[in-house]
């Protein structure tokens, strides 16, 4: 039987300039992903990638168990539901940028991840950014259905599969409240998420990057949106209490 937790994410995940330094083993240990596995017992296997959008954190999940069967766990630690996964017609390589990741095979080689915050590397890439930029201003509603229905998915086969699961946010998902009709257009299928595997589904205030943040911890190590050590352990406390209790404990310190 396994005894691996699957985790998987963005640059949250995989504990980003924890350090200073992109990625690297130490801030990898130091996430608070890699922190539940030792309190449950686990061995991490940490396959979060920086800039992945949800859709490649989904596809990540479904190809590493393709790969190397059933983990003991999954934690999908969902990031901004605005980036985009978009196919490019040339690979970025994606691994290369991710020293140290657990495994990698390739599977968002020949996508483009989109983030709102990033024009892109080079003059063909700022071309397809551009497009698809204007996208995720004018169509968030159709990114709520979309982001739905892949969470849906991805709850469904790891049921199918008998996988226990946890879901949560590192960054703004959906809206607090009927914000733009979010509930008129998307209750219906929003329905069949299972809010028991997932902490703070709909809770902007409490998603991991911003919450801490609000609560004034600084890291001024990162150039970018990424914690230091200390919210990375407190998050992984209040996962394990999820786990262990079935109940969204209070993260008020």
């Amino acid at each position: 039987m396994s005894n691996q937790l699957l985790i998987a994410g963005c640059s949250n995940a995989a504990g980003y300039e924890i350090s200073g330094i992109e990625d690297c083993k130490h801030n990898r240990r130091k996430s608070f992903g890699n922190q539940l596995a030792k309190k449950m017992g686990l061995e991490p296997v940490n396959i979060a990638l920086g800039a992945s959008s949800n859709p490649a954190i989904v596809r990540s999940v479904r190809e590493w168990i393709a790969e190397n069967g059933k983990p003991a766990r999954v934690l999908v630690a969902f990031t901004e539901l605005t980036r985009l996964d978009v196919p490019s017609p040339y690979k970025v390589w994606y691994g290369e940028m991710n020293p140290a990741v657990t495994w990698y095979n390739g599977y968002m080689d020949e996508f483009l991840q989109v983030n709102s915050g990033w024009e892109g590397a080079n003059a063909e890439e700022k071309v397809i950014i551009k497009y698809w930029h204007d996208y995720q201003v004018r169509q968030e509603k159709m990114m709520w259905l979309q982001t739905i229905n892949l969470q849906w998915g991805l709850q469904s086969y790891l049921k199918l599969e008998n996988i226990p699961y946890t879901f949560c946010n590192t960054m703004y998902m959906y809206p607090n409240n009927n914000h733009e009709g979010f509930n008129h257009y998307c209750s219906q299928d929003y329905a069949h998420i299972d809010q028991s595997n997932y902490l703070y589904p709909r809770n902007n205030s409490k998603c991991f990057y911003w919450y801490y943040k609000n609560l004034g911890h600084e890291n001024p190590l990162a150039k970018y949106w990424h914690h230091a050590e200390e919210p990375h352990a407190l998050y992984a406390d209040v996962l394990y209490d999820f786990i262990q209790n079935g109940a969204r404990a209070d993260l008020l310190p």
